[in-house]
């Protein structure tokens, strides 16, 4: 299958990702928003809902944080980025291979909510600066395993 991508089209897709989102969720105290930023879950307060905030308003960023959200769980949705550790880009060997394990499941559901939009998924290591060679990892194969 071909995908064709504009931006308007992008815009379009990723509006509509986010009324059906905070339409179906309403009743669960939560909104998926843009975010002009690295992506972040935010809890609720007492005068705010939880928001799911994206990465630059990017549809595959949308389906990825929403995967984290769904497999969080009520406690884990009651802490900020539902309590993860996260280390950014430029991990070291141990702190990947974490990553990597923590990973697996909500790729596995961005991959089948991909699938499901019809948009192309790719698996990301997240890690472009690594310092080591992550070409023996078999991340790719379990998350499509999970899948």
């Amino acid at each position: 299958m071909i995908y064709e991508w504009s931006e308007a089209k992008e815009e379009k897709s990723v509006n509509a990702l986010i009324d059906l989102f905070n339409t179906l969720f309403a009743s669960q105290n939560v909104i998926l928003m843009h975010s002009d930023s690295e992506p972040e879950y935010f809890a609720a307060t007492y005068d705010k809902p939880a928001r799911i905030a994206f990465a630059h308003g990017f549809f595959a960023s949308a389906l990825h944080e929403i995967s984290h959200w769904c497999i969080a769980g009520q406690a884990r949705r009651l802490l900020d980025d539902f309590g993860y550790w996260y280390a950014a880009d430029g991990r070291n060997q141990d702190e990947q291979l974490a990553f990597e394990r923590v990973e697996i499941k909500p790729q596995a559901l961005e991959c089948l909510f991909s699938l499901a939009c019809h948009r192309p998924f790719r698996v990301s290591q997240d890690n472009i600066f690594a310092t080591f060679d992550t070409s023996s990892s078999t991340f790719a194969a379990d998350v499509y395993k999970q899948a």
